[in-house]
């Protein structure tokens, strides 16, 4: 089990399971995990830190391409059923 206050131990983990990282800090000192898996970007932000450690939370954030059938009521009803999980619907991106 991992948490936020060992970015290192989850970037490590992640570089074991395939994913290429890079650990690095952001422009406040906080840690930031950036990557590429399955053609896409993702990185995992670290918040509530105290000087660049001793984080309390984390946040997961990747991008991918819109399922065909996928729309906004799509997007509200699955923001509904997960707490920790949420989908954004780039109407601007819906060709």
């Amino acid at each position: 089990m991992f948490d936020a206050s060992d970015p290192a131990g989850i970037a490590r983990f992640m570089e074991r399971t395939g994913y290429r990282v890079e650990l690095r800090a952001d422009t406040r000192g906080d840690p930031v995990i950036a990557g590429r898996f399955s053609g896409s970007d993702y990185i995992v932000q670290f918040y509530e830190c105290e000087g660049g450690q001793f984080c309390n939370s984390v946040q997961f954030s990747t991008q991918a391409a819109k399922p065909a059938g996928f729309t906004p009521d799509t997007a509200n009803a699955f923001n509904t059923r997960w707490r920790y999980v949420r989908v954004l619907y780039d109407a601007a991106q819906v060709k």
